[in-house]
């Protein structure tokens, strides 16, 4: 019971830090106007540690990553809780993964450049399951699909449909 009240503390107190981080203020030029604006300023910039860098595509908001869900696990398990640390290390793997998509796309990468990247060209199915970096690699072809969607530069076919409805409308009949 001890043990369950103390990671039920820790992680009390990361969610009481992220909520607070995540607050904002109601109006605008109230805090400009205000003597701790530029306390607020730092404080927000303390949160994201990547505020002031050229590379931003580890930013941290105050949201638990892949590193605090690992470190979150091993205190489980020194507690023996082997199914919690299970479930948060899982939990990172996911997290580290999405976050490694997110930061593969904003890089310009599509599934064809990190075919090529990690050379998996004439490689077996078997061979392919057994490398972890195509595991990690997997759901990324989904992810650039929805942002070239997103973007307007591949359609569904329900847009294609669409885009030929609207195109016919222009033409003339014959």
């Amino acid at each position: 019971m001890k043990q369950y009240f103390v990671v039920l503390m820790f992680v009390a107190a990361l969610l009481a830090a992220a909520s607070e981080a995540l607050s904002t203020v109601a109006n605008p030029k109230h805090a400009q106007s205000s003597v701790h604006s530029t306390r607020l300023n730092d404080r927000l910039k303390r949160n994201l540690r990547t505020s002031n860098e050229d590379n931003t595509d580890a930013e941290e908001r105050a949201i638990l990553g892949e590193k605090a869900l690992l470190t979150l696990s091993k205190v489980a398990e020194k507690k023996s809780m082997p199914t919690l640390s299970q479930k948060l290390k899982d939990k990172a793997w996911l997290v580290g993964k999405r976050q490694e998509h997110k930061a593969w796309l904003k890089a310009g990468a599509s599934p064809t450049s990190k075919w090529k990247e990690y050379n998996w060209k004439g490689i077996s199915w078997d061979e392919l399951k057994r490398d972890p970096r195509y595991i990690r690699y997997l759901g990324f072809d989904d992810v650039w699909r929805k942002a070239q969607e997103k973007k307007g530069t591949l359609h569904t076919v329900d847009a294609w449909i669409q885009l030929m409805k609207d195109e016919a409308k222009k033409r003339p009949a014959v």
